[in-house]
């Protein structure tokens, strides 16, 4: 099964969170699963931080470090996503 995490999803996963949802955290860790992530979290993460929003302390950079070592996969998105296309 192919998993496409949201922002909060995202971030409560790469800090084991006790707020994930037991059930995707078993999905999360089944070797059968591809999981994703989009770079729209991050830049979303990206702008909350530049608002300083309490909420949003993550620093971008080391997030997308601790990505490309989870194991998840980038979700490869272009301008033609954006605008409705295939």
């Amino acid at each position: 099964m192919r998993l496409l995490l949201d922002t909060h999803l995202l971030l409560w996963a790469m800090a084991a969170s006790r707020k994930l949802p037991r059930a995707v955290k078993s999905q999360l860790l089944d070797p059968n699963n591809e999981v994703y992530y989009s770079a729209a979290s991050l830049w979303e993460i990206a702008i909350k931080r530049g608002l300083r929003r309490k909420d949003f302390r993550i620093d971008p950079d080391a997030l997308l470090g601790a990505l490309r070592e989870s194991g998840f996969i980038e979700l490869p998105i272009a301008a033609v996503h954006a605008v409705g296309g295939a």
